[in-house]
């Protein structure tokens, strides 16, 4: 079997959609949306250290809450994505970004930003102190790339996938669980669809899963404040994140991608599950076949 490596090789300017669906079930409390993000994406140059590109988010829309508190946190977290919503980065062929090159002008929007965002924390106290972790993220430049870094359209788009060795396997150690509530390794297997080696576009597939034994250490760790409503010793989690990344050979260009990550803790009382699906927008060719090559897809991952 061919070694294949992932890379963005030519220069581009397309418009994609990313559709956040997300369920997640905590003892008593259900929270279920969908949110759709649009984006422009130019990739600008092109050397040995990585690609020059511009990002600019277009629009953001909550097309589905079952909880008001959604909408707060969608509220707050919209005025603080305003800093972000134009960026011009340097990121490697991995991905991951090397410098911010318009960071003067995030840095200089921070003072109206947080004004908007005590507003919409005024409405909820609990909300309040993730202001003043943003603040305190604007006195590092350091902290501003990693926040950026976590973007969603940087992970959906990029994934595990671009810069590496392809079929392979690689650990991924500095991850939390899908809870958020502890630091949790993954081994990622990586794998191409062979039918579709001599296609215009690729198929590639992941597969994660933690690499340490989810025992009782861990689940006192990751699950302790649920101790008092649920018994950690009958837990018996089950961590994965699966994707699939359909990518133009030539240019290296996402067409469309789907990631499905499941942390199924309790299966009735502790829980979460998150899809997301980017896919290019408009009536080129591009975004044609990314239609087909969905519709073959759809088949292999199913959401939930």
């Amino acid at each position: 079997m061919s070694i294949q490596k992932i890379l963005i090789s030519e220069k581009f300017h397309r418009q994609y959609k990313l559709l956040i669906e997300t369920e997640s079930m905590m003892v008593t409390a259900l929270m279920k949306s969908k949110t759709e993000i649009r984006y422009d994406f130019s990739v600008l140059n092109i050397d040995s250290e990585g690609i020059e590109c511009r990002l600019v988010q277009l629009d953001i829309f909550i097309k589905e809450a079952n909880s008001n508190l959604i909408h707060e946190v969608a509220e707050l977290t919209g005025a603080f994505n305003r800093m972000f919503n134009e960026l011009h980065l340097k990121l490697d062929h991995n991905g991951r970004v090397i410098k911010v090159l318009n960071i003067e002008l995030i840095l200089s929007k921070w003072k109206q930003t947080k004004i908007l965002m005590q507003q919409a924390a005024n409405k909820s106290d609990d909300l309040k102190d993730l202001i003043a972790l943003s603040d305190s993220m604007f006195e590092s430049p350091e902290k501003i790339q990693h926040a950026i870094q976590a973007n969603e359209f940087l992970q959906t788009y990029f994934g595990h996938i671009y810069g590496e060795n392809i079929p392979s396997s690689k650990s991924d150690p500095n991850r939390t669980n899908f809870l958020n509530t502890s630091y949790l390794p993954f081994k990622v297997s990586l794998t191409i669809d062979q039918q579709t080696l001599n296609d215009q576009n690729i198929k590639v597939l992941t597969s994660s899963v933690p690499y340490v034994m989810l025992d009782m250490s861990y689940k006192k760790n990751a699950y302790k404040s649920f101790e008092d409503k649920l018994d950690l010793t009958s837990l018996n989690p089950v961590i994965s994140e699966n994707s699939i990344h359909i990518i133009n050979q030539i240019s290296g260009m996402l067409i469309h991608s789907e990631i499905i990550k499941k942390e199924i803790v309790h299966p009735e009382k502790l829980f979460t599950k998150m899809n997301f699906t980017m896919s290019i927008e408009g009536n080129s060719n591009e975004a044609k076949e990314e239609s087909i090559q969905k519709k073959k897809s759809e088949t292999r991952f199913k959401f939930f």
